[in-house]
């Protein structure tokens, strides 16, 4: 009975300990937008952006929209020659939803996501990679990975905020990016917050 006992106690004190860590993950931060099926995100990618970039983009979008069970962001063809990364383009509200690759020397964030709502409907998107900053792939000592900002920045056209609990630093909403750190997999928590956006 003593072995049997113990390990009913420690069942209980695991499952306890799991549902404290999964209300302290689900402690996630929301914009208070959500994106409305009438006005679907269709972001316009560069041509700039190699392969290896583009393919982070569509993962990010297609990972999120099984997240939230809904399909309403994705990614047109990349036609157009705007965002090197030189000049300093302007975030505008003009029906383009746009990625974007330009100097931001105003705001000092790597990434940066600039959106447009009609009351709590998220209606346009703009994303910014900073080359300020050293982009590329984030497996490797010194870059801030181009694949996992876009998972960042996408998260807030799905309506969550930035996060800067420090237990959540796994979490793709965290507000702080590394260098040398790839974050690619959305966390269950996360998951299940998209989910209950959206249902």
């Amino acid at each position: 009975m003593k072995g049997i006992r113990g390990f009913v106690i420690v069942v209980l004190f695991s499952v306890v300990l799991l549902l404290a860590s999964a209300n302290t993950a689900l402690a996630l931060s929301y914009n208070g937008k959500t994106l409305s099926s009438s006005y679907p995100i269709v972001y316009e990618s560069s041509i700039y952006f190699d392969s290896a970039i583009e393919a982070g983009q569509y993962s990010a979008i297609y990972d999120w929209n099984n997240a939230a069970g809904v399909y309403r962001m994705s990614i047109g063809l990349a036609l157009h020659y705007y965002e090197e990364e030189f000049f300093n383009e302007t975030y505008s509200y003009d029906g383009h939803n746009r990625i974007y690759r330009t100097w931001d020397w105003y705001s000092g964030a790597v990434g940066l996501n600039k959106y447009w709502c009609s009351g709590s409907t998220m209606v346009e998107s703009d994303i910014n990679y900073n080359p300020h900053f050293v982009l590329g792939d984030g497996s490797y000592a010194g870059y801030y990975d181009y694949a996992s900002l876009f998972y960042h920045e996408v998260s807030h056209t799905l309506g969550f905020a930035d996060t800067y609990n420090s237990g959540e630093s796994n979490m793709i909403t965290y507000g702080y990016v590394y260098t040398g750190v790839v974050k690619t997999s959305i966390p269950y928590a996360e998951l299940v917050a998209a989910y209950n956006l959206y249902h």
